[in-house]
């Protein structure tokens, strides 16, 4: 029988500038670190792909698993880049910087735009979130917190990485959960179910609707993944009985 070759591990980041900083202390210097729920073992050798926030594009590199732990609660792995050298470094620098978004995405929002959301009413909190831009939204996030999450979700621009962020929230309403997950666009992406199921506000009914939407190449490792809860694991489990 031949061998299930291990699925790759990606590494995604919540904004241009946390990739640029990640490049900066890890990257450039032949090494990443992976979080969330990913089953590793130290000195196996595996695909690595690093995706870029503002298209979704991967770069594909081949990694050794140097260190397997947990930082701060979350599931953290330590990787080198196998061959890494001056060529890989330049093209690793072109992939953090080639992926030009439109200027209103280049850049995080100047200091003005926060000076002018932090006097916002709460009217005006949520109609900006429900219509904004993503500047204005990325500031009114990082002001107003879980106050937004939900008209930023009843937003149509709502990207997908944006979408992930807040599944992953721990503090997210249940509702906040459900309306996640009822979301079908949402739930076909790969990211986004992982973020839900490492949420432990994910439950019942929702749990199976977030487990049903994986292809079974992948639900079928969620039982192995000691990452997820332990009701994540069971319900997986069930599935594939089923």
């Amino acid at each position: 029988m031949a061998s299930t070759e291990p699925s790759a591990i990606r590494i995604e980041f919540e904004s241009r500038a946390a990739l640029e900083k990640d490049f900066e202390q890890n990257l450039r210097n032949g090494g990443a670190m992976a979080r969330g729920a990913i089953e590793a073992v130290e000195g196996e050798v595996r695909k690595v792909e690093i995706v870029h926030p503002d298209d979704g594009r991967a770069l594909t590199l081949v990694g050794r698993v140097v260190w397997v732990g947990e930082q701060g609660g979350a599931r953290v792995v330590g990787l080198a880049f196998v061959d890494f050298g001056p060529d890989m470094r330049k093209e690793l620098a072109g992939f953090v910087g080639e992926h030009k978004a439109p200027p209103a995405e280049d850049k995080s929002p100047p200091e003005s735009m926060y000076d002018r959301l932090r006097g916002l009413s709460t009217a005006e909190q949520m109609k900006m979130a429900r219509d904004g831009e993503v500047t204005e939204r990325m500031a009114l996030e990082r002001i107003y917190g879980k106050g937004v999450w939900e008209p930023l979700l009843r937003n149509p621009r709502l990207t997908l990485p944006e979408v992930a962020r807040i599944a992953h929230m721990g503090s997210l309403p249940v509702p906040l959960v459900d309306l996640i997950v009822s979301n079908g666009a949402w739930l076909a992406n790969s990211t986004v179910r992982r973020a839900l199921l490492g949420n432990p506000r994910l439950g019942g009914d929702a749990v199976t609707k977030v487990l049903r939407a994986m292809p079974q190449g992948e639900l079928r490792l969620i039982p192995k993944q000691t990452a997820y809860s332990m009701q994540v694991r069971e319900a997986a489990r069930r599935l594939l009985r089923a």
